[in-house]
């Protein structure tokens, strides 16, 4: 029942996308942050999004397509295309079906997001509340969730409902996280893995945080009330990356602002939650221990096993140091075995470009991020906004060099293409 009315959801989108194109966008959008996986009756999600991209072709011509936002991020696969040839540990062919999953899976939204936006500012309004909304519904979601019994998740087990029995209690175990220190267990929210939770809380908290005029004593009330919400949520849903990656993120943007008060400001919210955190009971513990490696208090990665993976890797590509094993071949190895003898299921970034592209997949992100700064600073004339989209980017690298990158490149890439929109005073944007 439930797989029918999100196929005839979908259905409904696509007819949207040809006839009115920023309603259709906008539904897309929603249904891609709120529902884990695209169900289109019996066919698969790559058909939905041809369908997407034709709807984008008959809306606009192709010369008027604006690709140059995204130019980082085209740049970084293409790149990683080019190399397919120099390794084969993968065979060719599902390297290069991987691909086109991951680039229409990743790259196609925030590409119809931008192209939309650019032709409607109406658009741009629409993908703002929907974006704004479904932070919301995360944020409250994940709150209602710190009030039931650990592990717990209606929302979850109703839009899987072709789960098995053995699949739901192996899911319910691990988010009740019984023995490990965490006090509400790991809340995944809307998502199925309370990783995807942390990162999209972790993102939203930036792209409310860009919406604040800093010059205007915090006159939006009801926007620092929903960041407030915001960071209690990251702090209840059981896991520490989207702490230490946002902690980090927010100290890179004070040290870019280069504002007293803003700093002091940070300093008294900071110290208000830590108030509040010590009167619940084992979160005190629980928020130290991210920072003291030798705590047991909470159960998890810590630095001595990550060199222990970094070594596995090394050894892993010795054979081919320079360009790896293969496009996607760490996604294609767990597939065939589950989890690697030494790194387990390659829980860093680091871990994936060395396995996947070698040295050079290294050579290719530091590029990407390069250009993704340069980009930041020859688009935005506003510091303060220029210094927020610095701040969203790294939020994610700190957030998936900690915990790997099963996918989040996806929600990242929205968030930027909605807020790279937003200051559409920049009229001249795509040719910069």
């Amino acid at each position: 029942m439930i797989g029918t009315i999100l196929s005839c959801y979908l259905a409904l989108t696509i007819v949207f996308c040809f006839f009115r194109i920023k309603i259709g966008i906008a539904m897309f959008l929603f249904y891609s942050l709120l529902v884990p996986k695209i169900v289109f009756f019996s066919f698969g999600p790559n058909l939905f999004n041809f369908f997407i991209l034709l709807a984008l072709f008959l809306n606009y011509k192709y010369k008027n397509f604006v690709f140059k936002p995204l130019a980082p991020f085209i740049f970084l696969y293409l790149a990683q295309f080019i190399i397919i040839p120099f390794h084969n540990a993968v065979p060719y062919g599902i390297q290069l079906n991987a691909f086109r999953v991951d680039f229409m899976a990743i790259i196609l939204l925030p590409f119809a997001i931008i192209n939309v936006a650019n032709r409607n500012v109406d658009a741009l309004d629409l993908f703002n509340k929907v974006l704004m909304s479904a932070v919301i519904v995360a944020v409250v979601y994940s709150l209602f969730l710190a009030t039931m019994l650990p592990g717990s998740n209606p929302y979850i087990k109703l839009i899987n409902p072709g789960y098995s029995t053995t699949i739901m209690d192996h899911y319910s175990n691990y988010c009740a996280a019984e023995g490990t220190g965490r006090l509400f267990g790991r809340i995944s929210g809307v998502f199925i893995h309370p990783m995807q939770n942390g990162l999209f809380l972790s993102l939203g908290f930036v792209f409310l945080l860009s919406k604040i005029d800093f010059d205007q004593e915090f006159k939006d009330k009801i926007l620092v009330f929903i960041i407030f919400f915001t960071s209690l949520a990251i702090l209840c849903i059981g896991i520490r990356t989207p702490i230490g990656a946002l902690g980090l993120g927010l100290a890179v943007f004070l040290f870019l602002e280069r504002k007293v008060k803003l700093f002091l400001i940070g300093i008294l919210s900071g110290t208000a939650l830590f108030i509040i955190i010590q009167k619940f009971p084992g979160m005190g513990e629980y928020i130290a221990s991210i920072f003291d490696k030798s705590s047991k208090a909470v159960e998890g990665s810590s630095f001595e096993l990550r060199l222990f993976q970094l070594n596995g890797c090394l050894k892993e590509i010795s054979h081919n140091y320079l360009f790896g094993k293969g496009y996607n071949w760490t996604s294609y190895y767990l597939r065939l075995y589950a989890a690697h003898p030494t790194m387990f299921a390659f829980e860093s970034l680091v871990l994936v470009i060395l396995c996947n592209n070698g040295f050079i997949g290294g050579v290719i992100w530091a590029l990407m991020i390069f250009i993704y700064i340069q980009k930041m600073y020859r688009t935005f004339s506003n510091k303060h906004y220029r210094n927020i989209m610095i701040t969203l980017m790294v939020v994610y690298l700190v957030y998936i060099v900690i915990t790997g990158d099963y996918g989040y490149m996806k929600f990242f890439l929205i968030f930027y293409a909605v807020m790279f929109m937003w200051p559409n005073g920049l009229k001249s944007f795509a040719s910069k």
